[in-house]
């Protein structure tokens, strides 16, 4: 951000109509939280929760997108929507060291996904290969693939990676994640309380 200080006063070489564009860029640009791009562990309640944790071997079920201070997305069961970041009192937060434009890509992808529905068969064939601890067969990896269906993990791994950030460096298939893997990368980082 510019502060207080108009685009004119540091680039008198450009044109009225790039210190405009400029200002407008580094207003809005300036509005976008420190949290926005980070991803949340979370412990939710009910069914769902349970089966995950309980399959999983996990304390987290869910994984969602820091897009605010105060809003995050997540795929859940209805499609992949906003919530207010206190509906998980006990989230856990990333602390990536993202730059602007990567956080920008983050969020934005995050937003284009608003509505798209909720994949419980990837929570299927995720929870099978956990149980049976075998290597994912190449049909279930195009299933997993698959972009027009999220499960909570797979959107967070996406956005990530749609900014560059590669988080699983493991070889695992595309799409072959689930919150429990990311447990791992926070205790690594020390983010884990």
């Amino acid at each position: 951000s510019f502060g207080s200080r108009r685009p004119s006063t540091l680039f008198p070489h450009l044109s009225r109509s790039w210190h405009r564009k400029l200002w407008h860029l580094s207003h809005r640009l300036s509005r976008v939280s420190e949290l926005a791009g980070q991803i949340g562990l979370c412990y939710t309640t009910g069914f769902w929760g349970r089966v995950i944790r309980a399959v999983t071997k996990s304390h987290y079920n869910h994984t969602v997108i820091a897009i605010s201070d105060t809003e995050c997305i997540g795929a859940e069961p209805g499609g992949v929507r906003v919530r207010p970041i206190t509906a998980f009192p006990d989230i856990v937060w990333s602390q990536f060291t993202l730059t602007l434009p990567e956080q920008v890509k983050i969020v934005t992808f995050a937003k284009t996904e608003l509505g798209v529905r909720y994949n419980y068969a990837d929570d299927l064939f995720i929870g099978i290969g956990l149980l049976t601890r075998e290597h994912t067969p190449l049909w279930i990896s195009r299933v997993l693939s698959d972009p027009d269906s999220w499960q909570c993990a797979q959107l967070a791994d996406a956005a990530l990676q749609r900014a560059g950030v590669h988080v699983f460096r493991d070889n695992r298939p595309y799409g072959a994640v689930y919150p429990g893997s990311f447990v791992p990368v926070f205790q690594a980082f020390g983010w884990m309380p």
